[in-house]
């Protein structure tokens, strides 16, 4: 592996995340900020660096460094009009919502 995390870490932590989603005892809405590429910084050179990242000494606050990585959303409304005001001005085709969206 060039960079990034072992598929057995990601796999350890995915399993806790899923036993700690199960647990909570009050559903929550999160939605996940990630790329999955970057853009190059022209042909044939490399992307521009990424930000420093410093991770947060405060639990409750949800940052590494300049961006955040998740939202998390206290009800399914709240989670539907953050969707609604990111989309209100895009010019292009919207995906549709989550399945647990929808509907409600």
């Amino acid at each position: 592996m060039k960079v990034g995390l072992s598929a057995e870490t990601l796999n350890d932590w995915s399993d806790r995340a899923d036993e700690e989603m199960t647990k909570f005892s009050k559903p929550v809405w999160i939605r996940f900020i990630c790329a999955w590429g970057r853009r190059r910084a022209g042909p044939h050179q490399p992307a521009p660096p990424l930000p420093t990242q410093v991770a947060s000494s405060s639990p409750s606050d949800h940052q590494l460094g300049p961006y955040k990585s998740f939202v998390i959303h206290e009800s399914a409304e709240k989670a539907r009009r953050a969707n609604e005001e990111r989309n209100r001005t895009k010019t292009f085709q919207h995906p549709p919502l989550p399945p647990v969206l929808q509907g409600h």
